[in-house]
């Protein structure tokens, strides 16, 4: 009959209790059971391994076994290590047992907690104040990555909740046990003459024990904010779309020379087996075809951007063709951001392979000093198949 050995973990394996036994010639010994000390696992990152305590059955053989299954871990008999990348949060009762040739065991019970990530996107709805009173109201759309984040922000009216206008920004975060923070550099210059005077700005956010909720963390200085009305609560969501897909979008601006109106028609496609085309077609008061055809693929470096092979290009500027052959083989990265919509997605201009001056987080050519996640972009909406 085996014998059962509780072992309180206050994270994975952490703190045990003296083995209790009944299987006379297999036992675990408690110097072995007080060495396992490893933080909360976290879905979607991997767990630093753990060797489990090695048990005794004199000159016996022991077969190592861990049940029930934790999703995305392994445990290896062999070696006694157990590892992998969780995925799904919750906390699991597990059962290591140590067996003998001769079906004699001894267990030991302990428990493995894996909280949710931070990584993904979160959502806040806000009223929007100013004088003389509500205006309307305004969504904020925060998506983070391994070492990234991006934010995108929609006001709409009062009334007839009309789009007023959007912001997209990024920069970096970190969190430690308490607080989560986003880091972002400010530009205090408007001249755009002149070198930009660039200031290090963080926010905090706390979170609930689940991590389902983010807080923005003003003034309170404990988590009881995430239940005050000074939290800002950021809701964790789902309701993301795949870039994989057509997505258009419609603009217009007045020439400053000749005072007409130009209207721009965008599309992009991105398909399954990795192609990629975008175009614009311009009319009005200025004319213009511009085609891109390709490969794309998710930015490994940057994330929150794609990048686009050119195959080719072609472009007329009112009837007469461009020679725009000389982009073929290059790569253009695109920047893009979540919304505040699960059909819609920020896309920005494209800025050209120069390199990254991630101090004023923009390419390093001078000529060129556009910010790929600036306060500038287009939203596309997805196309009706």
């Amino acid at each position: 009959m085996p014998a059962v050995v509780a072992v309180a973990l206050a994270v994975v394996l952490a703190g045990c209790t003296e083995a209790a036994r009944t299987a006379q010639d297999v036992e675990f010994g408690t110097a072995d059971l007080s060495v396992a000390l490893v933080p909360t696992l976290t879905a979607g990152m991997p767990m630093t391994a753990v060797t489990l305590p090695e048990a005794m059955a004199g000159s016996d053989t022991l077969t190592y076994s861990v049940t029930p299954e934790v999703p995305g871990l392994s445990f290896h008999p062999a070696t006694r290590v157990l590892s992998g990348t969780p995925t799904t949060a919750g906390t699991s009762t597990l059962t290591y047992t140590a067996t003998t040739t001769g079906g004699e065991s001894a267990s030991l019970m302990f428990t493995v907690e894996v909280v949710s990530s931070f990584h993904g996107t979160w959502r806040a709805h806000h009223e929007w104040w100013d004088d003389p009173g509500l205006i309307g109201t305004y969504t904020d759309t925060l998506t983070f990555t391994e070492s990234r984040y991006i934010l995108h922000r929609a006001h709409y009216r009062t009334g007839e909740m009309t789009l007023d206008y959007e912001w997209t920004g990024s920069g970096e975060w970190e969190y430690t046990d308490t607080t989560l923070t986003r880091i972002w550099l400010h530009n205090h210059d408007d001249d755009d003459e002149s070198p930009d005077v660039l200031t290090r700005v963080r926010k905090n956010y706390l979170w609930n024990n689940d991590r389902t909720i983010l807080c923005v963390h003003h003034w309170e200085d404990s988590r009881e904010s995430l239940s005050s009305s000074q939290c800002d609560r950021h809701e964790k969501v789902t309701d993301l779309p795949s870039l994989t897909g057509a997505w258009n979008a419609e603009s217009e601006y007045v020439d400053d020379g000749s005072g007409e109106t130009v209207f721009q028609v965008w599309n992009l496609a991105f398909d399954s087996d990795g192609s990629f085309r975008f175009d614009l077609v311009v009319t009005g008061g200025h004319e213009e075809v511009f085609r891109i055809a390709g490969t794309w693929a998710p930015d490994p470096d940057r994330e929150f951007a794609f990048l686009v092979t050119v195959e080719s290009v072609f472009k007329t500027e009112y009837g007469q063709p461009e020679d725009l052959s000389h982009w073929s083989g290059q790569v253009l990265r695109w920047a893009y951001a979540p919304t505040d919509a699960a059909n819609r997605i920020r896309v920005s201009v494209y800025w050209d392979e120069h390199g990254w001056n991630e101090d004023e987080n923009r390419p390093t050519n001078d000529s060129n000093p556009r910010r790929p996640y600036g306060n500038y972009g287009l939203t596309m909406t997805r196309a009706a198949n």
